[in-house]
């Protein structure tokens, strides 16, 4: 039994119960035969490919908190109508630092996108720091000339790798990340005569609505 950290040079083993109140740091093998209790943070390696966070959320207000931090995040309650240049979709901005031995970032945002004029081809990309990550590029629209007949979900995903050899921000790679960088989405329409909206949903069980879909925000640090 420790009430304070404990942290092992070598290998440890135990051969009955483990109760640590603070932290346990092994840079060895750890081999316990029983019960193992700690109410602190557990520090190791991890296995590659293993998630080591997830953070998972509606756009709500609600906070989320995972190894890393806390994270709030923003209450979606209106709609957002495309324009001819890029703007930001509410609700996928996120400045975000993966914990501790982090190789790889997952992101992804879902959203609900109505063709409110004509055909409504719009464009959408994912961008770190305001710089625009070029393979998350993207487009979507309908062969519909008639509001709001085509609405889907959408979303934008990305995989950040932050252990490359050399830095290229426009294509998702990093030497390392260990200060917060800002993620989000942005969109636009193609032209003036076609408009799309993100964030309402106009058809709910056989009836127009026009009521607001809150979107998701997804995080996954990978080892």
């Amino acid at each position: 039994v420790a009430s304070g950290n404990v942290e092992v040079a070598n290998d440890l083993t135990v051969s009955g119960n483990a109760t640590i109140s603070s932290n346990l740091t092994v840079s060895g093998n750890a081999t316990i035969s029983s019960n193992l209790i700690v109410t602190g943070q557990v520090t190791r390696e991890y296995n590659p490919g293993e998630i080591i966070e997830e953070l998972n959320a509606i756009c709500d207000g609600s906070t989320v908190t995972v190894q890393s931090g806390s994270y709030t995040m923003a209450n979606i309650t209106a709609y957002l109508v495309g324009t001819l240049t890029h703007q930001v979709i509410t609700g996928s901005t996120i400045n975000y630092t993966p914990p501790p031995g982090t190789k790889r970032v997952y992101y992804r945002f879902w959203f609900k996108w109505d063709a409110y004029r004509n055909s409504a081809r719009s464009h959408f990309q994912f961008q770190i720091d305001d710089v625009v990550v070029t393979p998350s590029k993207n487009s979507i629209g309908s062969a519909s000339s008639s509001d709001h007949q085509a609405a889907f979900p959408v979303s934008v995903e990305y995989t950040i790798d932050c252990n490359t050899a050399s830095n290229d921000a426009s294509n998702g790679k990093f030497t390392s990340w260990t200060n917060p960088k800002e993620l989000e989405c942005t969109f636009r329409d193609y032209s003036g005569t076609e408009k799309c909206l993100v964030h309402v949903n106009e058809w709910t069980d056989g009836t127009g609505t026009d009521s607001i879909q809150k979107p998701h925000l997804t995080i996954r640090a990978i080892a």
